[in-house]
């Protein structure tokens, strides 16, 4: 699949929601879930007001601006150049958005400096788009230099395997699912499993956490968080 054309694409949209995919409930709805989801993730990640945010794959930057007022500086990278100009247009002081694939975030030209800046690091919605086990555990293996010691890595809203029907709930979804895949455009991505993730965090020797998604998340009945801490 060609994420960046992809998310590209989402970008043309006049809707800000629409820009980074979250729909499926009513704009005011998903406004108030994203402000909750955010004060929870900064909760889960134990930043406090002087903390360094980096929010990888951060699309247009509406989550990452949620998340903004409870820390100090805050960096979002994303693939989409067209992404990362919505975001732009919206960033304040100590905020920063920048185009990095982050398959390849070891070639950012601000790898090296950035070494054990931040306190907290998130990736919010978009772990399913790493599609093979192999490119999920580059992403947390180059992601963790970034991290200081006891910092924290959030991934939200990743497609559990172990629910995969409580998504694809009928014949019509699985048959759409069916043609995207021979196409090699499948939108929805990998559904990850906690196995895959507890062998990404013992080669890493770092802690996982399987976490539950409260029950009125939008997408709670079919995806999970996941908390990594370094040591």
């Amino acid at each position: 699949m060609d994420w960046k054309n992809f998310w590209d694409k989402h970008a043309s949209s006049n809707n800000v929601l629409e820009q980074v995919g979250r729909n499926g409930i009513t704009a005011k709805q998903m406004e108030i879930l994203m402000k909750e989801q955010a004060s929870r993730a900064v909760a889960l990640l134990e930043l406090t007001s002087d903390a360094k945010l980096l929010d990888v794959c951060c699309g247009n930057g509406a989550f990452s601006m949620c998340m903004f007022p409870f820390v100090k500086s805050l960096v979002g990278i994303d693939l989409s150049s067209l992404q990362i100009e919505q975001a732009n247009r919206n960033k304040q002081i100590n905020t920063r958005f920048e185009t990095v694939d982050v398959l390849n975030l070891t070639q950012w030209e601000k790898y090296s400096s950035l070494q054990q800046t931040f306190d907290g690091i998130t990736l919010c919605f978009s772990f399913q788009y790493f599609e093979t086990f192999e490119k999920g555990a580059k992403v947390i293996h180059d992601l963790l230099p970034l991290l200081k010691s006891g910092g924290k890595i959030l991934l939200t809203d990743v497609p559990d395997r172990a629910r995969f029907f409580n998504h694809y709930t009928n014949f019509s979804r699985l048959f759409g699912l069916f043609v995207q895949m021979l196409k090699d455009k499948n939108v929805m991505g990998k559904f990850w499993s906690s196995d895959e993730m507890k062998i990404i965090c013992n080669n890493e020797q770092v802690q996982g956490e399987f976490l539950i998604q409260p029950k009125h998340y939008a997408y709670a009945h079919y995806r999970f968080d996941y908390l990594i801490t370094k040591p």
